[in-house]
């Protein structure tokens, strides 16, 4: 489970350089975000699509704390990470009514 935002046509996510999701996406930028709403495990939205990493994971982790925890910056890095955006571009988008 990952916080996540939107623009108008792409999904951004913050991970930690080094980790597992980073080194998974380096290798293939094939990747699937699967969105559920909290209340209802019957509907949901697939986005198939490729992986882009970017700078400034260290302000969108913040403000998706802000906005989950109403509160910035987000504590629980270590001061050694290095925090970096996944743009998915969607190929395909999926929406699934149980």
């Amino acid at each position: 489970m990952v916080w996540a935002q939107h623009t108008e046509s792409d999904v951004l996510f913050a991970t930690v350089k080094g980790r597992r999701k980073y080194e998974n996406i380096l290798r293939n930028p094939l990747v699937t975000v699967l969105i559920m709403p909290r209340d209802s495990q019957d509907h949901y939205v697939e986005i198939r699509g490729h992986a882009q990493i970017e700078d400034g994971g260290r302000e969108l982790i913040d403000r998706l704390h802000q906005r989950h925890r109403d509160t910035r910056p987000y504590p629980w890095d270590s001061p050694d990470d290095e925090r970096v955006v996944v743009r998915v571009v969607p190929d395909r988008v999926l929406v699934f009514h149980g």
